[in-house]
């Protein structure tokens, strides 16, 4: 006669693929509200990161490099597999960018051939006479024209003869026809030590030469003697003369095509510039070589405002970006290079550092987020993200994976990004301000001075991992109130774990029970039945750890508290 009682519902929730960081309001199954130390490198597995290796601690830390061995600055000395060569660096943060087997420094304009250490030097070369120039008028080969010199022509000229006008100056030829003007003439300068710093090809800038002043490319030039195009009436020069071979200032440099593409914009040399250049093919030294050839330097002025922010190699095009846009050249063999602007979200003003290709994205911290390039136009990757309010992003690549190191307020934040899978990881970040990837490790440089391998290959290894990860709200999908009577976990744990609960956002965290060191096996974690809403579940701990599936049995209760 007695009444039957009703079963409680239970229901069993089981995660089993775990997806990443993802900070909107409702979670992705499988995500997390928050997480550290954390990645997705044994997905669907979650597992902790591996120790980080110290590799080398710098005095004063300038950048990295990868070559075929992975290269630092530590100021004075640049640094190639652990040898250093002086080549008298300043100290703060350089651009390095590599060009075959040299390393290119700026803004100290210098370089270093990998391969061959004693070949090193600067790219810019200047010198002064300070005594008497001797000056001749040549042909290409170098050999003395012989010529009559006046402001009137000779009165019987023979076939061939030269005459240089010295009112113009310039040098005419006699032919059956008259005179006319003799069209490869070139001026040989002679002075001891004058051509020591510089080679045939060259784009200088000739100063205290009458004129010969301006920009010109180098016939040949040896220890003591140069040979440049021109005409002049001069037979020698005792005021002081300066050869210069000038390399910009360039706000950022990336290297395509076997040659260095930079750009500039604001104040330079007294005048306001906003223009793309390029080097001379296959030779860094030179970015003012114009000979009328495909092969020489080339620059272009652009006409959109705001500075520029970043520079990239991508699918074998230079792209220089500002806040709003990014400007992509597409190269031609005969010169006639061409620029494409596109609107977009270019890259955010103090991030340039933050461009890295991951998976055959080109990836960057943009103004409204994170973005990825593949070609046709950039898209925001960082919408898990929620607001992302950074500043001073820092970016490298491993395989598929996006590396971003930001400032986040008052703490630094290494975010790690899956091309393939579009998951966010965090881990700790110990303060990166340069990233590069060789021999498949990818090596970080902190603000600090140690050069750290991030995925533990190499170095000192670290201490036991920290990690923790927190759910999103469990049980909006389920209107009545409900308890937690079991947890589930299968994992591989090598260390010691921690579980607690929130309820109703209360901000509480209660603990739950707490695991020592396991193989791979499931356990149950008994717990005190608690009526709520919904709930989060935190999991904490050190050491190896590796979360397969997380089950919770929830016993459902009445829809009144």
């Amino acid at each position: 006669m007695l009444p039957s009682a009703t079963a409680v519902p239970v229901v069993r929730l089981t995660t089993d693929t775990f997806c990443g960081l993802d900070c909107r309001p409702r979670p992705l199954d499988g995500a997390c509200a928050a997480l550290q130390n954390l990645t997705g490198a044994d997905y669907p597995v979650l597992s902790a990161r591996p120790g980080r290796g110290l590799v080398t601690t710098l005095a004063h830390p300038g950048g990295l490099l990868a070559k075929d061995a992975l290269c630092w600055v530590d100021a004075p000395c640049f640094y190639v597999n652990g040898y250093a060569v002086d080549l008298g660096l300043t100290q703060g943060t350089k651009q390095l960018v590599s060009m075959g087997a040299y390393a290119v420094i700026f803004p100290d304009k210098k370089y270093l051939n990998t391969k061959d250490l004693t070949d090193y030097g600067s790219l810019e070369a200047r010198v002064t006479t300070d005594g008497t120039v001797a000056v001749t008028l040549c042909s290409r080969d170098g050999a003395a024209l012989q010529y009559a010199a006046g402001a009137e022509a000779p009165a019987s000229p023979a076939e061939g003869d030269l005459w240089l006008d010295t009112a113009a100056p310039v040098l005419y030829r006699f032919t059956s026809s008259g005179w006319s003007e003799e069209a490869d003439v070139h001026v040989k300068l002679e002075y001891a030590s004058i051509g020591i710093h510089f080679s045939a090809g060259d784009g200088v800038t000739v100063s205290g030469a009458g004129n010969l002043d301006g920009l010109r490319v180098l016939t040949d030039a040896g220890d003591d003697f140069l040979l440049l195009p021109g005409v002049t009436a001069e037979s020698s020069l005792t005021d002081p003369v300066t050869i210069a071979r000038d390399v910009p200032d360039l706000d950022f440099v990336t290297e395509c095509g076997n040659r260095l593409w930079g750009c500039r914009y604001g104040l330079s040399g007294g005048e306001t510039v906003n223009e793309i250049l390029c080097c001379k093919l296959g030779d860094f030294k030179n970015w003012n070589a114009f000979a009328g050839l495909s092969t020489d330097s080339w620059r272009a002025s652009r006409g959109a405002d705001g500075p520029f922010t970043g520079a990239a190699a991508f699918q074998g095009s230079p792209i220089f970006f500002r806040e709003t846009c990014l400007e992509r050249v597409y190269p031609s063999s005969d010169g006639a290079h061409q620029i494409l602007v596109t609107q977009c979200a270019g890259v955010q003003q103090g991030c340039g550092a933050s461009l890295a290709v991951a998976g055959g994205l080109l990836c960057y911290k943009s103004p409204d987020g994170v973005s990825a390039y593949d070609g046709a136009a950039p898209v925001r990757i960082s919408d898990r993200l929620g607001p992302c309010r950074f500043t001073e992003a820092v970016g490298g690549a491993l395989g598929e994976d996006y590396y971003l190191s930001v400032q986040d307020g008052g703490s630094r934040r290494l975010l790690v990004y899956n091309t393939m899978r579009g998951d966010w990881f965090e881990q700790d970040d110990p303060g990166l301000t340069a990233m590069a990837l060789c021999s498949w490790e990818l090596y970080g440089l902190t603000a600090s001075g140690d050069v750290l391998a991030l995925t533990g290959t190499e170095g000192e290894g670290e201490e036991p991992v920290q990690w923790s990860f927190e759910t999103g709200d469990l049980g909006l999908d389920i209107p009545e109130h409900k308890h937690i009577s079991r947890l589930r976990l299968r994992c591989c744990l090598g260390g010691v774990m921690t579980v607690s609960a929130q309820y109703d956002s209360d901000g509480v965290w209660r603990p739950l029970g707490s695991v020592e060191s396991l193989g791979l096996r499931s356990m149950t974690l008994p717990v005190l039945p608690r009526r709520c809403d919904h709930l989060r579940l935190r999991l904490e701990g050190s050491g190896t750890f590796q979360l397969f599936s997380l089950s919770r049995i929830l016993e459902k209760g009445s829809d009144e508290p």
